[in-house]
């Protein structure tokens, strides 16, 4: 790896998460290394029409509750206040200088989805409009903490949690901020649970890369990190918990919904984000893998891992984190990150949370039941969405030089 001045280097500094196994990240943590699952009968609305009834979803916590705000945005204000707390800044070092990147799809889900059962054509409340944009839950981070620097909305389906990491990143290093509170969130809607219906891409279980996966499990979460530029965070003798390398995005142009069989996009991602990160493939130990468990995206996945790493695939870690907390949307590159990042910090491996058979490879390679004690140097985590959009981001275990 190319050594980088320490103004130019990111770290990660504070983290927050609640997901359908957590409120906490010490719980996320824990639930990571016991391979808990999420999953259950859909409780926010009335899924009987529907031929599969399960969903991983977020039990909210009692302190978000008293938060202003619609669900979504109650929800990463939450995550928000624990990523900031475990960052240790507060005031005018929190204040200035500080932007805010967030991966989301819908702004409020009770506002979309009411405005779509109800609409008639008519005019709509100016403030419920405004609150369904997908702006709002960042905003609302944005105006809790009056935070000054670039603030960004990233909206490309399931890879806007990593591409949320990758700009803010970028805008570090490019100068343009101090740090930057990234993350992902999205909730449940009967309008996103009946499209994934309607294709017939949801399962009652989700079983990452097993010869008997047959579709995905749609789940919620809300998810941040603080990112910060390494010197600044050493000053304050801020605990560190990774540093991010760099990231590499893609396009596979091919269709709205389907990746490419051959996995090019999946492919030029990763590519990318190694060539970003001044990394050769036989120097990452971890893939933190989009691991769908539908049919489509894990065989395109495996073969893309391959292509990448070859001589080196086989000694790859690769897991799923969705087979506990089920598919996120927006905000899956965000949590998967952070259980990436979790996973280097305390030296583990998060599993793939099912004993099935497995594709191509041997069980242990997939991680497979409960997380694998062992310290990965470097990590990469994985995002592939609808619209062709794939995002793949590189961190490593912090160490002083």
């Amino acid at each position: 790896m190319v050594k980088k001045d320490a103004h130019e280097r990111v770290v990660v500094t504070g983290l927050g998460a609640v997901t359908p196994i957590s409120s906490s990240i010490d719980e996320l943590t824990r639930g990571l290394l016991q391979g808990t699952k999420g999953f259950g009968p859909v409780a926010r609305f009335d899924a009987s029409q529907y031929a599969i009834d399960c969903a991983a979803e977020i039990r909210e916590p009692e302190g978000a509750k008293s938060l202003e705000g619609s669900r979504p945005s109650r929800l990463i204000q939450y995550a928000a206040d624990e990523a900031i707390e475990d960052s240790g800044l507060s005031g005018s070092l929190l204040r200035k200088r500080t932007g805010m990147v967030l991966g989301t799809g819908l702004g409020s889900d009770e506002i979309n989805t009411a405005m779509w059962q109800e609409s008639t054509g008519r005019e709509q409340d100016l403030a419920a409009v405004i609150g369904s944009m997908a702006s709002c839950g960042g905003r609302a981070v944005v105006d809790r903490y009056r935070l000054t620097g670039p603030s960004l909305t990233v909206v490309t389906a399931c890879a806007a949690g990593t591409n949320a990491a990758g700009l803010g990143f970028d805008l570090i290093v490019r100068g343009r901020a101090d740090r930057v509170i990234v993350g992902g969130l999205d909730t449940l809607t009967q309008l996103t649970y009946g499209g994934f219906s309607s294709i017939g891409a949801l399962a009652e279980q989700c079983l990452p890369f097993s010869t008997e996966r047959s579709g995905t499990v749609l789940g919620e979460n809300a998810a941040v990190l603080v990112l910060e530029r390494m010197d600044l965070a050493m000053q304050r003798n801020a605990r560190i918990y990774a540093e991010v390398l760099g990231y590499g995005l893609s396009n596979d142009a091919y269709h709205m919904t389907a990746p490419r069989s051959d996995g090019q996009g999946a492919k030029l991602s990763m590519l990318r984000c190694l060539a970003h990160a001044n990394l050769a493939p036989e120097q990452v130990d971890y893939i933190n893998a989009h691991g769908t468990g539908t049919v489509l995206n894990d065989e395109m996945e495996l073969l893309a891992l391959q292509e990448v790493f070859g001589d080196h695939f086989p000694r790859l870690y690769i897991s799923s984190t969705k087979s506990q907390i089920g598919h996120g949307l927006s905000s899956a590159g965000g949590i998967e990150l952070i259980a990436s990042v979790l996973g280097l910090y305390h030296g583990f491996l998060p599993p793939t949370a099912h004993d099935r058979e497995t594709m191509r490879a041997n069980p242990r390679q997939f991680v497979q039941g409960q997380a694998l004690l062992a310290q990965a140097e470097v990590a990469v985590s994985n995002s592939f969405a609808f619209g062709g959009h794939c995002a793949s981001i590189a961190i490593k275990r912090w160490e002083r030089d």
